[in-house]
């Protein structure tokens, strides 16, 4: 084999009629398929077998791809006791030279300089631009600027921090309740009004099928914000975030039992310190995904696309989006993983029943062709985690309460359920800084 040319690149063109002309080269080929009119499963059963289609993509298009691996596409595992056994691979920790080259880029920089790498001119001047567009659309000309669309966007960071009980208080001339830098940026009307026709999209060229379409630049956009510097963090978590709604959205959730109840979805993958690199909004049961996969699994794997070095890191992630067969994918994309996983989704790895035995039992195997671990713990309730890079040993200790003796004591945890609880709470940490300043002036958008 050689990288030699035969050819001379003068003759490679439409214009040549020649034999030599290449007619077919490599590449990429994405099918986009319209939704209206036509079922997914009928689509699907278009194609053959070995096709096994995609049927969405981050953004809410419907399409046909190559797919995942299904379950049979695996040898089924043979499930046996780790003795002397250790891993072909090994995370490698580069965050501290990456925080390093990121501080020598940024360090300098004032807060303000920080959040302008986010939202750029080129963002602002589009939110200023649609707005601009819809309240021509309804006859208004509001003529609005990019300064007044930064300054919207200020006090609405300053109502996070500083709460008053009506958006009207903030141009107040009581003493203790006005704020002079909210009056001398913009006036009360002129924030309304801002406020009223604000979009963020075309509503004459929206997508149909993506139900977020009016959000949709700006997520876009962000996201790629969010990984200009590259996924620099060793441990990655993915978890669901809420983001409080209380208007009519066909999107919006209840979840019983949350400190947000009502709101939407987002899939997230964060640092352990909490940063945000990748977010999804989820649209509810009516979203298309690969049913060979199942939700969870291709959320985990649609947010670790962008992720350039996948043996730099290890990701957690909690028993909704973990299974054996997910542990199989990240295999092949040589990605590090630990999660908890339900039972039925541990291809029948036959683990000791441990609801009898005392505090801090644990029974593990090992699929050793896939490098897959399995490991069950009994704590309060029986735990199950699967992982393809940790081990149960050594065993390290946990303070739990105990009721029969009524004080704290030790009892034995492995290794892999310590490294879980550390590196799990990384979209938590996320949430809990959006909570804390979050933006008080409500409304319906």
């Amino acid at each position: 084999m050689t990288d030699k040319e035969d050819l001379d690149d003068d003759r490679i063109n439409l214009n040549d009629n020649n034999d030599n002309f290449l007619n077919e080269i490599a590449g990429h080929v994405e099918l986009q398929y319209s939704l209206e009119g036509e079922n997914i499963q009928d689509v699907g059963n278009e194609l053959s077998e070995t096709e096994n289609p995609s049927t969405s993509n981050a953004h809410g298009d419907v399409m046909i791809t190559g797919g995942f691996k299904r379950k049979s596409d695996f040898d089924v595992p043979v499930w046996r006791k780790p003795r002397n056994f250790e891993y072909s691979r090994t995370p490698i920790n580069i965050e501290a030279f990456k925080m390093e080259e990121i501080f020598s880029e940024i360090g300098s920089k004032s807060p303000y300089d920080i959040f302008s790498l986010y939202f750029d001119k080129l963002i602002i001047a589009e939110i200023t631009h649609f707005t601009n567009e819809y309240a021509n659309q309804h006859n208004t000309a509001i003529n609005v600027t990019p300064v007044e669309i930064r300054r919207f966007i200020s006090i609405l960071y300053i109502s996070g921090y500083h709460t008053l009980p009506h958006i009207d208080h903030y141009w107040s001339v009581r003493p203790d309740m006005g704020i002079p830098i909210v009056k001398q940026a913009l006036s009360r009307n002129r924030l309304k009004i801002i406020k009223r026709f604000l979009h963020l999209a075309d509503n004459t060229d929206l997508n149909t099928v993506d139900r977020f379409a009016k959000v949709r630049p700006l997520i876009d956009a962000l996201n790629k914000k969010f990984m200009q510097f590259g996924v620099f963090s060793h441990i990655l978590s993915v978890d669901e975030q809420m983001i409080p709604y209380f208007g009519r959205h066909s999107c919006k959730m209840f979840i019983k039992g949350k400190p947000i109840r009502f709101g939407f979805k987002s899939w997230c993958l964060c640092s352990e310190s909490g940063y945000l690199f990748s977010s999804i909004l989820y649209g509810g049961a009516a979203t298309p995904h690969d049913k060979n996969v199942g939700l969870g699994a291709q959320t985990v794997l649609d947010l670790l696309a962008n992720v350039t070095e996948p043996d730099c890191h290890i990701i957690f992630f909690d028993n909704f989006f973990s299974s054996y067969h997910l542990m199989c994918l990240l295999n092949e994309r040589r990605f590090l993983a630990t999660g908890t996983i339900r039972e039925n989704r541990m291809a029948k790895s036959p683990l000791r029943n441990l609801k009898k035995e005392k505090r801090g039992a644990f029974d593990q195997l090992l699929d050793g062709q896939q490098e897959i671990l399995t490991v069950r713990w009994n704590d309060n309730a029986v735990v199950n985690v699967i992982t393809n890079n940790s081990t149960a040993k050594p065993i390290v200790y946990a303070k739990r309460y105990c009721r029969k003796q009524k004080k704290t004591i030790t009892i034995p945890q492995p290794k892999v359920i310590q490294e879980y609880n550390h590196g799990m709470f990384g979209v938590d940490l996320h949430d809990n800084a959006v909570a804390n300043y979050r933006i008080r002036i409500r409304g319906k958008k």
